[in-house]
């Protein structure tokens, strides 16, 4: 019995050598802001402090980096900061920008820098924590963890559904989401597949691009998308679409993911005139009796409170009036407007979410104008409006 657990001891301790050996040889990774950085040499541990290659890391914190051969030092500048290292020798020298005058400091190091096969290595934290970052290590992963404060903008290669197709998973993933409103993302094979979707729209001629890419902390990014209307007079699709965009970040595992969506006009200054109230033409609200909102095929959606359709009158006789060219066509919702003694104004769209078309008749005025209204405009797009 006693020489059964021996023999059990002593495997046990073989495979725990087997695992530290394992882990030891793991290659030591770095990661910035959330996104693993690629390096053309492997960093090493030299008395506790992890050495990096010269290049990739810290043009990345927005430093640059300089070799001087003759002097066989490396010098590290950015944000007011200048640190500069000799090879071999055991401490640095930071020039601090302080007002009119610099102010130069020497540091003792826990490890010099070093040139092993023809490339120079330099400590990794040492520098991270002088330009202003934040630095861990995740032993677990052998991980050199750098934060930033600021925005750290990804680097990022458009992709197309055509270049997927051959995932079944990544296909499945995005038909699964392009119709839907937001960002949606999905890890696949060591890469980050992003999609920035503006949502269904009532006509062609809208569209979305990415504006930029950052992370907001470990694995949680934030896309920035600008999503555009039709220009006003250009021919469109009578049809629903779904505007999206699909990217791809290398080296990147996403936990979360946000969208900040950026509404873009196309409204031309020279082209905007006085408002219906400017006019003399203002709506009479006092004499409306009823707001009703109906879809495109006639089916009613909504009706309006009182209290709403006040608000919508409002903002159309305070908005400015449109005089360019659009096109003569309907898309999305319609709204109409009863007043007193039958008569009647219709809210309409042509697929400009910025511009209502306003016509109808009330006590002998004739209404036929283009009103710059953006909230009743998304809410005449609004399909999904109740």
């Amino acid at each position: 019995m006693q020489k059964r657990i021996c023999i059990l001891m002593v495997v046990m301790l073989a495979v725990a050598l087997v695992s530290t050996a394992a882990l030891a040889q793991q290659d030591i990774r770095i990661r910035l802001n959330g996104g693993l950085v690629e390096m053309d040499a492997k960093p090493f541990i030299e008395n506790g402090r992890v050495l990096v290659p010269l290049r990739g890391i810290f043009e990345k914190l927005g430093a640059v980096v300089e070799w001087l051969e003759e002097e066989q030092a490396v010098v590290v500048s950015g944000d007011g900061l200048t640190v500069r290292f000799i090879i071999g020798r055991d401490s640095a020298e930071l020039v601090k920008v302080d007002g009119a005058e610099p102010v130069t400091e020497t540091v003792q190091l826990d490890v010099p820098a070093r040139i092993v096969e023809d490339r120079t290595f330099i400590p990794v934290r040492f520098v991270a924590e002088a330009l202003g970052a934040e630095v861990t290590w995740d032993d677990a992963h052998r991980t050199v963890v750098i934060e930033t404060g600021g925005k750290q903008y990804l680097a990022y290669e458009r992709v197309t559904p055509q270049d997927i197709q051959d995932s079944q998973d990544l296909i499945s993933w995005y038909q699964a989401n392009h119709k839907t409103r937001g960002v949606h993302f999905k890890n696949h094979d060591g890469s980050a597949y992003i999609l920035a979707a503006a949502g269904e729209k009532p006509t062609g001629g809208y569209g979305i691009d990415i504006a930029g890419v950052y992370l907001e902390g470990p694995g949680r990014i934030v896309v920035e998308a600008d999503v555009t209307s039709p220009d006003p007079g250009i021919m469109v699709i009578q049809v629903i679409t779904y505007p999206s965009v699909l990217i791809r970040v290398d080296g990147l595992e996403v936990l979360e993911a946000r969208g900040v969506f950026s509404e873009k006009s196309d409204v031309i200054t020279g082209q905007i005139g006085e408002s219906l109230e400017e006019m003399g033409k203002a709506i009479p609200a006092d004499k409306m009796l009823e707001m009703v909102m109906y879809s495109i095929i006639g089916e009613e959606v909504k009706t309006f409170s009182r209290e709403e359709a006040l608000d919508i009158i409002d903002s159309l006789n305070t908005s400015p009036t449109y005089n360019g060219p659009y096109l003569m066509m309907l898309a999305g919702n319609n709204i109409r407007i009863v007043f007193e003694g039958g008569d009647e104004i219709s809210l309409t769209s042509y697929g400009n979410k910025e511009h209502v078309l306003v016509n109808g008749e009330v006590d002998g005025v004739n209404y036929s104008y283009c009103v710059v209204s953006p909230d009743v405009g998304s809410l005449l797009l609004d399909t999904g409006a109740r």
